[in-house]
């Protein structure tokens, strides 16, 4: 199997809790720097009214993924809430091929995965400001949920934010103010990218 090195592009890798706004922070991070490969990742769950597959996230059926599976073209992958997420090594190579830095969004254990197969990539964890804003997002993440699934959804986001000490970086995602998300992920780049680094070898 080929082997795609690059001694220059870093993995940007970020993750966090359910509803905590990591898309809304790679959306704002398309908008203002263009020097990223955003790699996409692909999911089992129902496309929503606002995403578009291979934008968004990559919509696929299950016998689909599983042959992703069965094919080892998944750099990691997860069940998570019932549906799977992984992230195509496709994805990956591409971003190493046109010589960016790349920015991968997974969840925690998706993250924990990408470090111990690259441990010169760079993971960062999106927090609430507080046990109530999660408590506020993910109400209007779960609408419709039972009581129940909701307690869940909680109890597995504050088993990931414990998790944050183990990503070389956090970032609190205040409500209303994603200006000062971007600011922080802008230092955390900058910071990165003048470290030396080992090279980043994909099979």
């Amino acid at each position: 199997m080929s082997k795609i090195i690059n001694n220059s592009s870093v993995l940007f890798v970020i993750s966090g809790p359910s509803g905590v706004g990591k898309d809304s922070l790679v959306s704002e991070i398309k908008k203002t720097m263009d020097n990223f490969y955003f790699a996409i990742t692909a999911t089992t769950r129902a496309l929503r009214s606002e995403e578009q597959n291979g934008v968004d996230y990559l919509f696929l059926s299950k016998t689909q993924f599983g042959s992703m599976i069965n094919s080892d073209d998944l750099l990691e992958w997860a069940i998570v809430y019932d549906n799977y997420y992984g992230v195509p090594k496709d994805q990956i190579r591409q971003g190493l091929s046109e010589g960016k830095d790349i920015i991968v969004k997974t969840d925690v254990q998706g993250a924990d995965t990408i470090k111990t197969k690259f441990p010169q990539s760079v993971l960062v964890f999106i927090a609430p400001e507080s046990n109530e804003d999660l408590k506020f997002r993910l109400k209007k993440r779960s609408k419709g949920d039972t009581l129940s699934n909701f307690n869940l959804r909680i109890s597995e986001a504050k088993n990931e934010i414990e998790k944050s000490k183990n990503f070389d970086h956090i970032i609190i995602n205040k409500q209303n103010d994603l200006k000062s998300a971007l600011k922080q992920f802008i230092k955390i780049v900058d910071t990165e990218k003048q470290l030396p680094r080992t090279e980043i070898l994909l099979t």
